[in-house]
């Protein structure tokens, strides 16, 4: 388990981070779009998709799956990849990672 928190499907298995301060990795779904695109229709689409993990079906779908939806402005979404950019660049900063 590399999320912060146990997940419904399994909480008996603890997070990895319990037993190694600070480990934490989140996997994520989200939905992209080319840049530029109008604003308005990122309002439309996003609000769609809001609905749609609202929806008691989804919820339940989500809920087996161990995923914990968040959902929210397409800004919440844009720092939660630059977040996982810059973690992952000291990661392969730090270990050297290099691509040959």
């Amino acid at each position: 388990m590399t999320s912060h928190k146990p997940v419904a499907p399994l909480p008996e298995l603890r997070p990895l981070g319990e037993t190694i301060k600070g480990y934490e990795v989140v996997l994520w779904w989200g939905l992209l779009g080319p840049r530029g695109l109008q604003r308005d229709l990122v309002a439309v689409w996003n609000k769609g998709v809001e609905q749609t993990l609202q929806t008691k079906e989804m919820q339940e779908r989500l809920a087996t799956e161990g995923v914990d939806p968040i959902g929210g402005p397409p800004e919440r979404f844009r720092s939660a990849i630059r977040r996982d950019v810059e973690k992952w660049n000291r990661v392969v900063k730090q270990a050297k990672i290099s691509v040959s």
